[in-house]
């Protein structure tokens, strides 16, 4: 949610992700399909008056407005509904849901 214009390198495929969980920065490599979709995202976005500490994600149409915690949630679940992406019990899933399951496939029992 913080992520700012200035922490992706076009130069690197990966992001900086700055004072994460523990206050620990890292740097987090991004697939080549993930490259393609952050540059086309960005190349829309950056339309837009910013500059290196605008966020990444920004709400709407105002690059200088980064998205709330509970705004990017409801966002997401918005868009799972819309595309029929629901939880066994008819819910949209959260986006920390998404998380889980993506590591729960990763790791092997």
């Amino acid at each position: 949610m913080r992520l700012c214009i200035g922490d992706h390198d076009r130069s690197r495929p990966a992001l900086l992700v700055r004072m994460s969980k523990f206050g620990k920065s890292r740097i987090v490599a991004l697939s080549r399909d993930a490259r393609r979709e952050l540059a086309a995202y960005l190349q829309r976005r950056l339309c837009f008056r910013h500059t290196a500490s605008s966020p990444l994600l920004a709400h709407g149409q105002q690059a200088h407005k980064a998205y709330s915690g509970n705004g990017f949630g409801r966002g997401f679940r918005n868009l799972c509904r819309a595309a029929g992406v629901l939880t066994a019990s008819g819910v949209p899933p959260r986006v920390h849901d998404m998380r889980h399951h993506s590591e729960s496939r990763i790791i092997p029992s």
